[in-house]
């Protein structure tokens, strides 16, 4: 819990203004989709603040989402013991085809924030204190997802 933003909460404290508030029980997706009888996923988005490698590491393969949104902040993540360049070897080696939406570095949370690029997976990130999120797209609709970023005027690096 934060009395900053209440978009920064999290399992692992990662800023100074973090406080323990409950216990959650964590449970992984293939676990949720089984008990649920989901078999088909088009689009999965995860932002656990932080352990977004560990839920995909949750999901079995056999139910492979079309596309995948996660979210890297390596001053976040490497309390989970990883960074940014895990998350996405770990997509990657999924078979996708990856892509990395790399913002700014966070001057102050609960603000808007500021994008830099929009580029393909591996890259290096422009700054290492940089946020952003990955987008994991399976190979034959990479080029539909690159179509529809240009139509909004985003190019890809």
């Amino acid at each position: 819990m934060s009395e900053v933003s209440t978009g920064i909460s999290g399992l692992l404290p990662f800023h100074p203004s973090h406080t323990s508030a409950a216990r959650v029980p964590v449970r992984t997706l293939r676990g949720v989709l089984s008990e649920l009888g989901i078999d088909r996923v088009n689009f999965l988005k995860i932002d656990t603040e932080g352990n977004d490698l560990l839920v995909l590491q949750g999901l079995d393969w056999a139910v492979r989402p079309d596309v995948i949104l996660c979210e890297f902040e390596d001053s976040k993540t490497k309390l989970a013991n990883y960074d940014y360049r895990n998350l996405g070897n770990y997509l990657v080696s999924g078979g996708y085809r990856v892509f990395v939406s790399e913002w700014y570095p966070i001057k102050r949370y609960g603000v808007e924030h500021s994008w830099r690029r929009l580029c393909s997976y591996p890259c290096k990130l422009k700054d290492t204190n940089a946020w952003g999120n990955f987008i994991a797209v399976v190979p034959e609709r990479a080029d539909e997802f690159l179509t529809t970023v240009k139509s909004f005027g985003v190019r890809s690096e």
